[in-house]
């Protein structure tokens, strides 16, 4: 009974592997808006002529996220012959400027694309000794804290357009139509916020026209008026 099993075994092992009708036959892409079903095919490489139980769905799915804008990939057999690739791409996020050189990026900093000029995102401006590459990911300390300091802003209710280091290290923001914001360190940046939506409240309600405001010193805010 055993010797049986065993060449039973050996026998759908070999099925498997070698039965024609198990070749792929009909590949789906599905959850791709930015990046087309035909550019995915063509990274994924999947052979023609081997069966899809033999296929590295693994390997398959790395190489799908090489492509800049893929961020999840996974692969699901349909038997007999037909393969399911399931995509998420990753959402531009900011504009990443550094000298000459400016990237679109999603929120974990990774180059989607070369900016073009017109994409309506914040930008941030900051030094990136490394590359720019579609694909990779931009580590700069700066470039992270330029990051954390946008959404911190942001979720409360002020969103910048631009965020910045000035010559001695500390950050300064722009926002569409407003004044100047001089933030000083990265610290406590969501009291320094809440100060300045505090502060614009006051201007609005004043019908006051206001160029910058200096949140440096919390304590002793300055408001430079037009």
């Amino acid at each position: 009974m055993f010797a049986l099993a065993g060449i039973l075994s050996v026998a759908a092992g070999v099925f498997f592997t070698m039965w024609s009708g198990f070749d792929p036959s009909h590949v789906v892409v599905t959850g791709n808006r930015r990046v087309s079903s035909r550019e995915i095919l063509r990274v994924a490489d999947i052979p023609a002529n081997r069966s899809i139980w033999l296929e590295n769905t693994k390997a398959i799915a790395a190489r799908i996220r090489s492509i800049p804008y893929v961020g999840m990939a996974s692969i699901h057999r349909l038997p007999p012959a037909s393969l399911t690739i399931a995509v998420s791409e990753r959402v531009p996020f900011a504009v990443l400027r550094s000298d000459e050189r400016s990237a679109v990026v999603d929120r974990e900093l990774r180059v989607l694309s070369p900016a073009a000029g017109d994409e309506a995102l914040p930008a941030f401006v900051v030094t990136v000794r490394g590359s720019l590459a579609p694909g990779r990911f931009v580590t700069a300390h700066d470039a992270l804290v330029l990051r954390d300091v946008y959404t911190t802003m942001a979720s409360d209710g002020l969103t910048p357009a631009m965020l910045a280091f000035d010559r001695y290290g500390d950050i300064i923001a722009g926002i569409p139509g407003g004044p100047r914001l001089l933030l000083g360190e990265p610290d406590d940046v969501g009291r320094k916020v809440r100060l300045i939506n505090a502060i614009l409240a006051q201007v609005v309600r004043r019908q006051q026209s206001v160029s910058v405001i200096d949140v440096r010193a919390p304590a002793t805010p300055v408001v430079v008026y037009r």
